[in-house]
């Protein structure tokens, strides 16, 4: 979005995207024994005396990346809390903001989940803000119609660009996150960033 003359398209494959109510509605962020299990791993650790801070970090992610889905999810908080609500004052890893598991609909809007929303939400402001250049990028959305909070997200978003007259090309596939990832990538996705850089190369 800032930079369209180097990013000139983006092709997004089942996209994380939050409508108005997608971080109530997705599990990693939802889910209080997620969040309650990263908080437990994280406070029996520290109370290793003989590591550095280095060291706790690399354990706390080696932890949380491997082991059955619900570890995924704890992982893929870590990586979105990473990403969106870094916090360097704090002396410890994970050095962000963790959500209160308290969070409901008459609270979302508290200053401590700002950065929590708009890591995959905020989408009127960032449009509002982006708009000149948003228009000038290639967007495409590709997403499965099983895909829970991505699906909605993907709807409003999609509908949000277009209401502001940004061109955006929205595909739609019966499937879920991952189950057609392959024939997407194959048929789809890579074919059209084929296209669209043959139409740079040609200008």
């Amino acid at each position: 979005m800032k930079h369209p003359d180097i990013f000139g398209m983006v092709y997004s494959l089942s996209p994380g995207l939050f409508d108005v109510n997608g971080i109530l509605n997705s599990r990693f962020l939802t889910s209080y024994q997620n969040i309650s299990e990263i908080q437990k791993v994280i406070s029996e650790f520290f109370n290793e005396p003989n590591k550095n801070e280095i060291e706790r970090y690399k354990y706390l992610t080696a932890n949380l990346r491997y082991g059955p889905y619900d570890g995924y999810l704890k992982g893929f908080l870590l990586a979105y809390g990473s990403a969106f609500c870094p916090d360097a004052s704090l002396e410890t890893p994970p050095f962000f903001y963790l959500p209160d598991t308290s969070v409901t609909v008459t609270n979302i809007n508290d200053k401590q989940f700002n950065c929590w929303i708009n890591g995959f939400g905020g989408w009127e402001e960032k449009i509002k803000e982006h708009h000149s250049n948003l228009k000038k990028i290639n967007i495409i959305l590709d997403c499965g119609i099983n895909d829970g909070w991505i699906t909605d997200g993907t709807k409003y978003v999609s509908k949000l660009l277009e209401q502001n007259q940004i061109k955006v090309k929205t595909l739609w596939f019966d499937g879920g996150h991952t189950d057609k990832l392959h024939i997407r990538l194959k048929e789809h996705m890579l074919p059209s960033i084929s296209k669209y850089f043959e139409t740079q190369t040609s200008n």
